[in-house]
């Protein structure tokens, strides 16, 4: 989950952005998860969300088409053959927006985004472990958020590790770097910051370039650190 550096001409979601238009999808959550849904269909809502951010829409926009596309009975859960067929409402993907990535520029970048992620995995098994003596609502809940975020950002890892490789024909392995938290709201708060930090990130490199493979890769990982953002957000409302 790194922060890259890129020039004016990629047009960024700022962290304060996300935070405001992420509100109330968190806010939703937590109120279905204490209603009893399952935390899957949370997560499947949480990631349209994502996707839509992903696809090029405002977060705003994109939670205009949640609440205009939502089934019966539910508050984030839109039928994707209603959603994705109103123009109105969704548009194409956004092509490259600037000229073929500096083949060195994009190696540092995924070496950067290997290390941080393995750091991640590490970093959410400590918050794992802190969470078993904090005073929380919706214990297992937070623990089933944090073990698949968890297990995504390995996923992560083994993703831009297979990308390196095939740019290149070498191997690259990252050791875990320590991500120090004073306690657990500081800890899900630094969680959250990361994962919009690394959302940034991803976005613009999927922005930026024009191989295919590499859009394909960074697009699925932008939408999954959208939600983990998420995740971390609602722990945090149910942080006593």
């Amino acid at each position: 989950m790194h922060m890259g550096s890129f020039g004016p001409h990629v047009q960024r979601v700022t962290t304060a952005q996300l935070l405001e238009a992420l509100r109330p999808l968190a806010e939703a959550v937590g109120r279905r998860a204490q209603a009893g849904v399952p935390v899957s269909r949370l997560m499947r809502e949480a990631a349209l969300a994502g996707f839509l951010v992903g696809a090029g829409l405002s977060p705003s926009a994109a939670l205009d088409v949640l609440e205009q596309g939502r089934l019966p009975g539910t508050e984030f859960a839109p039928e994707p053959p209603v959603a994705f067929a109103n123009p109105d409402y969704i548009m194409s993907a956004p092509e490259p927006s600037h000229g073929p990535f500096p083949t060195d520029d994009l190696l540092r970048l995924i070496e950067a985004n290997m290390q941080d992620e393995i750091s991640t995995v590490a970093f959410y098994s400590t918050l794992l472990e802190a969470l078993d003596t904090a005073a929380i609502s919706d214990r297992e809940t937070v623990r089933e958020l944090i073990r698949h975020a968890r297990s995504d950002e390995q996923s992560h890892y083994q993703a831009n590790r297979e990308l390196y490789r095939a740019l290149t024909g070498r191997t690259y392995d990252a050791a875990p770097q320590e991500k120090p938290f004073t306690d657990l709201r500081d800890g899900f708060r630094k969680a959250m910051l990361g994962e919009y930090k690394a959302f940034e990130t991803y976005r613009e490199i999927y922005l930026r370039c024009p191989e295919e493979r590499i859009r394909t890769t960074y697009f699925k990982l932008l939408t999954d650190e959208l939600e983990h953002a998420t995740f971390f957000n609602y722990a945090l409302q149910v942080l006593a």
